[in-house]
């Protein structure tokens, strides 16, 4: 058993590594600059990993050097050697995309500097490119760094990476934004607007102007698709415009050499030019067509059409006239479509960072991977997701969450790895985007998933430090193409993801790892005294049932429940010949014991996350009347959960055995309470506490039945 200064240690410490890892979320989230987060980043790892030197570099791919953005304790040879690239150690991490930890007994060759025992070197990676580094050292013998400290700094590299990455992307956007304004300052005398809907029309009445036209037409290549719109007579009828739609889309197959795999039309109605007599002329036809290629940096990017129902309408000077203004169509047009694609980007951008946002304000996992399928759904404009995760055990991928499934679809759709296309992502560790899923050969359950209505698929994978988790999908019911802008979104999506995902199950880890701890000191409370063996547990049960009882909310009741386990945790400092002594106490003995309430409080009071709880255990040993100890408080000036302790602990002394009794039934236990109600215990306490215990005794209340619920809540709470 580990000594108790050593438990409380490392209770310390994994507290401390929780709250850095929480105030690091905390600031992702906030409004801080990227260089205050950064320098944040090295001084928390500095502290939290009592590193003597620590630094982050990023690296100048053009040249192979290293910036310093921020360094402590560092000597000036370790960064010069950092910064122009020559550090082995430095150079392998860059080579292997893999961090890297050196201890004394293994002291590699590579290190230089004589003074240094132990470093951490971790990469700063960004979809397998690595964008600088975490440099850490030691120069203690034997204080050595540890795997564990390790996956501390790699935690921290992936959301400085992150941060770096949207910082950078967030530049970008606003120096396109800004170089878009300086164009549109230029095209001002050509467009007045950059709704191509509203720059068409403008284009089609300045051309109306010019030459007499009745139907006006832009045709746009996008990817792998045709976009048409159409500016139409307001009281045309549906077979001429179908009938100039045909007509665009064999003009376009002409003109750029190029099958058209799918048309989108929009049909704007001008009601600026109608046919008064379309019907006294009977069914229209077009006669006429006049077609000019738009051309952007010498590639076809659209047609500009102007059509008429009378025959040889259009002359040479005609086509002349409009061939002339093409250009300056082109270059507006252009300048619409940069326009509104920054425009989605930077939307793109603060919907991203708004997801950000999302995942980092919990750390529940559940509630993570609901957010992601609704988030994605929201962001991709579709009515159906699902986020698989990979179960090691049993090698499937089990839905974890999911938007617009069926019970029946998710039931009969289960796959293993290396099945469909789920496993396809899985395995290969890239997106798949699917338009028709019935001419996909890989795709598994499809008689299923079309029973559902859906045609279309765009699958990423869930990927955290080159290790892919699970996959993240989406389905549409058109036949739709995901563009490239919609699949690398997805990526980011499940990007953010499995860091969130990663932050949980760090979390809940360490959620783990520090209730094991409690449990130990709690044992280590009773291993002193064989007597009181599973004292403390009954306690924490007892005291949690009857705050339970009392209406006291969901957090107070568990922090009751912490003291209750931990109410004696002053006993290590007290003589095992004293708890354990079989006959009566001596005045100097009992000064003695009653001590312990004092020492617990020390205790606690050292460690930040159990401040909140040390003055419940400190006055658990206080009477109703004031006669009690430490303190002597009486009535309402005990704090509650001390009165609850209060009886749960002296129910659990007389039903127990020890070493100066036997243990008495249970109903002696409850007599003797109740009888000291309004002297030594609190009256309400009491009858609660009689109140669980007939349920308890009527099979209506277990103890089982109140779990540990250490929530973030609660760990907000007692920080």
């Amino acid at each position: 058993m580990n000594p108790p200064s050593k438990n409380v240690n490392k209770l310390r410490k994994e507290f401390s590594e929780l709250s850095a890892l929480s105030k690091l979320s905390e600031m992702m989230s906030s409004d801080i600059t990227l260089s205050e987060f950064l320098e944040y980043c090295v001084s928390s790892l500095t502290r939290e990993l009592d590193a003597q030197g620590a630094g982050l570099f990023l690296s100048d791919n053009d040249n192979g050097h290293f910036t310093v953005k921020t360094r402590i304790g560092l000597c000036d040879d370790t960064v010069a050697d950092i910064h122009s690239g020559t550090d082995p150690l430095v150079k392998w991490v860059m080579e292997v995309h893999e961090p890297l930890l050196i201890i004394d007994e293994l002291m590699d060759p590579r290190v230089r500097e004589e003074n240094i025992k132990s470093i951490i070197v971790s990469p700063l990676k960004i979809k397998n490119r690595v964008i600088g580094i975490f440099y850490l050292t030691r120069t203690r013998p034997g204080d050595n760094f540890t795997a564990i400290d390790q996956e501390l700094v790699t935690i921290f590299a992936a959301q400085a990476a992150f941060a770096i990455e949207n910082s950078r992307l967030y530049r970008m956007t606003q120096e396109k934004i800004r170089e878009l304004n300086k164009l549109n300052k230029i095209g001002k005398m050509l467009t007045s607007s950059f709704d191509i809907d509203h720059i068409l029309k403008i284009i089609v009445n300045t051309i109306k102007d010019m030459i007499n036209i009745e139907f006006g037409a832009l045709l746009l290549l996008g990817e792998e698709k045709l976009n048409i719109t159409l500016v139409v007579p307001s009281n045309i009828n549906d077979s001429t415009v179908d009938e100039f739609e045909a007509t665009m889309v064999e003009t376009m197959k002409i003109l750029t050499m190029e099958e058209v795999q799918m048309v989108k039309t929009k049909v704007i109605y001008n009601e600026n030019y109608d046919w008064s007599d379309q019907e006294s002329r009977g069914p229209t036809s077009i006669e006429s067509l006049l077609s000019v290629p738009l051309i952007v940096r010498g590639t076809v990017q659209g047609i500009l059409n102007v059509a008429h129902s009378q025959e040889n309408f259009y002359t040479k000077d005609n086509l002349r006239t409009i061939s002339n203004f093409a250009t300056q169509i082109s270059m507006a047009l252009e300048n619409a479509k940069a326009y509104m694609e920054m425009e989605d980007k930077f939307k793109e951008q603060g919907l991203l960072m708004e997801v950000s946002k999302a995942l980092t304000s919990t750390l529940d996992l559940d509630r993570i991977l609901k957010l992601v399928v609704k988030i994605t759904a929201d962001l991709l404009k579709v009515k159906t997701c699902a986020l698989r995760l990979y179960d090691k055990k049993t090698c499937e991928f089990t839905v974890r969450a999911s938007i617009g499934l069926t019970d029946h679809l998710l039931r009969q759709t289960s796959l293993k790895k290396g099945e469909g296309i789920i496993g396809k992502v899985f395995e290969t560790g890239a997106p798949v985007a699917i338009s028709d899923i019935s001419k996909s050969p890989d795709f598994k359950h499809y008689e299923i998933l079309r029973s559902e209505g859906i045609v279309s698929m765009l699958a990423v994978p869930i990927s955290i430090k080159d290790q892919i988790i699970g996959v993240l999908n989406v389905y549409a019911t058109q036949r739709r193409w995901f563009t490239d802008n919609e699949i690398n979104l997805l990526s980011t999506i499940g990007l953010q993801a499995a860091a969130a995902i990663e932050n949980a199950r760090l979390y809940t880890f360490m959620h783990e790892n520090f209730m094991n701890t409690i449990k130990a000191l709690s044992a280590a409370i009773d291993t002193k005294d064989h007597y009181t063996h599973g004292h403390s547990k009954n306690v924490m049960d007892f005291s949690a049932l009857i705050a339970q009882e009392m209406g006291m909310t969901p957090i107070e009741v568990e922090l009751i429940r912490f003291a209750g386990l931990l109410h004696d945790i002053g006993k290590i400092g007290v003589s095992e010949s004293i708890l354990s002594k079989k006959s009566g106490l001596t005045d100097e003995e009992f000064a003695i014991i009653s001590t312990h309430p004092k020492l617990g409080t020390m205790i606690m009071d050292s460690v930040d996350f159990l401040k909140k709880i040390s003055p419940i255990t400190y006055h658990h040993h206080e009477r109703w009347d004031g006669k009690g100890y430490p303190m002597g408080l009486k009535g309402e000036d005990i704090p509650l959960g001390s009165r609850i302790i209060s009886v749960a602990d002296a129910f659990d002394a007389i039903t127990s055995k020890r070493s100066y009794s036997g243990s008495k039934t249970d109903d002696f236990g409850i007599s003797e309470v109740c009888r000291c109600s309004g002297t030594q215990f609190d009256p309400a306490v009491v009858e609660a506490f009689a109140s669980v215990m007939e349920k308890r005794k009527s099979g209506l209340l277990k103890i089982d039945e109140a779990p540990f619920l250490l929530t973030e809540q609660l760990m907000r709470e007692l920080s």
